[in-house]
């Protein structure tokens, strides 16, 4: 009982109040960490491009072009590593045929 509250805890409030972010116990700390710098970094980009640059449609045309590149990017690596990890030989279980037993 009390581990799902915490799992709801962890993985509902806590990634609402966040945005989506939480930290995966499941996962690696390298990858919690890359997780969070990317959730902070498309997070607060938006607000840094509108304080610092110039207000107009070049400025918006350039960081969601830059979204969409980091978005393929992504997409791309996964895609890669899902074609590596596939072509690999699957191992398959025999059934077992039922012998008859003789009496």
């Amino acid at each position: 009982m009390v581990s799902h509250t915490v799992d709801v805890l962890l993985h509902g409030v806590f990634a609402s109040l966040t945005g989506g972010w939480f930290f995966n116990l499941h996962n690696d700390i390298f990858i919690n960490t890359l997780h969070m710098y990317l959730w902070i970094t498309l997070g607060v980009s938006p607000l840094i491009a509108y304080l610092t640059l110039e207000n107009n449609w070049v400025m918006y045309g350039v960081y969601t072009g830059l979204v969409a590149l980091l978005f393929i990017l992504i997409k791309s690596f996964n895609l890669y590593l899902q074609k590596v990890f596939k072509e690999t030989d699957e191992v398959t279980k025999k059934k077992k045929v039922p012998t008859a037993t003789l009496r």
